[in-house]
């Protein structure tokens, strides 16, 4: 697949942000850590993140798609890290 288009620093650094956090959460009980850019650029997720969204399509269709689903993420590792501690409360109690 070829290069289509020239990502914008906004929109690297939050790609890059969710591909960490994705990374993240497999296999975590605590809520995620949002990395600083630095820690980005070091880890190269900065870059993954550069290439991914230079050979992605242009419209704002699958980019709208992938922030839904990461948020449907975001929003399913709240509900389970609240299930844990509710269970954990519960096995204190």
């Amino acid at each position: 697949m070829g290069l289509r288009r020239l990502p914008s620093k906004v929109e690297i650094l939050e790609r890059a942000k969710e591909i960490a956090m994705q990374r993240q959460v497999i296999g975590m009980k605590e809520e995620p850590i949002t990395p600083t850019e630095r820690e980005l650029k070091e880890t190269g997720v900065y870059h993954e993140a550069r290439l991914e969204l230079m050979r992605s399509p242009t419209t704002g269709w699958e980019s709208e798609q992938r922030r839904y689903i990461f948020g449907m993420a975001e929003e399913n590792l709240r509900v389970t890290l609240m299930c844990a501690h509710i269970e954990n409360y519960l096995k204190v109690n």
